[in-house]
């Protein structure tokens, strides 16, 4: 019996929403800590109740250099917070955002109208002199709402990008049939 489950998996049974959602962090969590324009680091994807959360940081970049009096380097960094919150069922197209030259690409999720929600933050803090850091609190947080989301993959591997589409393409179907199951 053990044996028939198994071929039974083999042989492409279906995932689940969160084994799909899973699927999807995995191939995120390639992209952690590669560049493409900035520095970024991807925090996590995860199913909340009828929503997808993304949450991403961007950091650390480097807003401002000059000197100060005594010759020593004043530098400013900012880190940029975003969580994005959206339902796979509103999804209306998946294209590739290809960046040749970068480790790192996108998946740009597409829906008909402006159903993401995006809540954005950020910390700033000067470095004043060598080895010590100065935090000024300068937090900011605004909520807006897109019509697009771009999910990270790791370019080195050409088939990321449809495998990725194909998950995200069975999370829909599959939001779509919870969401509405005699639809």
């Amino acid at each position: 019996m053990l044996l028939s489950i198994n071929l039974c998996k083999a042989q492409g049974a279906t995932l689940t929403k969160d084994e799909t959602l899973k699927y999807i962090g995995k191939k995120i969590d390639e992209s952690k800590g590669y560049k493409d324009k900035d520095y970024i680091t991807y925090l996590s994807i995860a199913l909340g109740e009828a929503n997808i959360n993304f949450s991403k940081v961007v950091c650390p970049y480097r807003s401002s250099e000059n000197k100060s009096p005594n010759n020593r380097a004043n530098t400013s960094y900012v880190e940029h917070y975003y969580d994005f919150i959206f339902n796979p069922v509103f999804i209306s197209s998946i294209t590739n955002v290809y960046n040749a030259d970068q480790n790192v690409s996108y998946v740009r999720l597409h829906f008909n109208s402006k159903t993401v929600k995006c809540n954005y933050y950020f910390k700033y803090w000067k470095e004043v002199q060598v080895y010590r850091m100065n935090y000024d609190s300068h937090d900011g947080a605004k909520s807006y709402e897109y019509d697009y989301v771009d999910i990270p993959y790791l370019t080195a591997d050409p088939t990321n990008f449809d495998k990725i589409k194909k998950a995200f393409e069975h999370l829909k179907t599959l939001s779509k049939v919870e969401d509405d199951p005699f639809g």
